[in-house]
């Protein structure tokens, strides 16, 4: 890390800079409330909370998507759970709305 105080290189877990000895405990709260709620964050299920708002449209093209990706791997000689847990999710989606 640079000192902000001298601009030269000190070490980031110490609270001074070895070189001009400033404190650097105000830099590092400022840069960790910087740092604060700045991450995305990915669930995995960005698509189908996105149809979950759009009705019965939604459900319908979930319901869709689950069935091409259920012949898609069966076809392919597996069997997967997943299209089946997303197709009943989309009959869910397409009744409750």
């Amino acid at each position: 890390m640079i000192c902000p105080k001298c601009g030269k290189e000190t070490l980031t877990i110490l609270d001074y800079c070895q070189n001009c000895k400033a404190d650097l405990t105000e830099f590092h709260k400022l840069r960790d409330s910087t740092l604060e709620g700045t991450g995305e964050t990915h669930s995995g299920f960005s698509l189908e909370s996105k149809l979950l708002n759009f009705g019965p449209a939604g459900g319908i093209i979930l319901m869709l998507i689950a069935v091409v990706w259920f012949i898609t791997s069966y076809s392919a000689g597996r069997m997967l759970v997943h299209p089946l847990i997303l197709f009943i999710t989309g009959l869910v989606v397409f009744f409750k709305a």
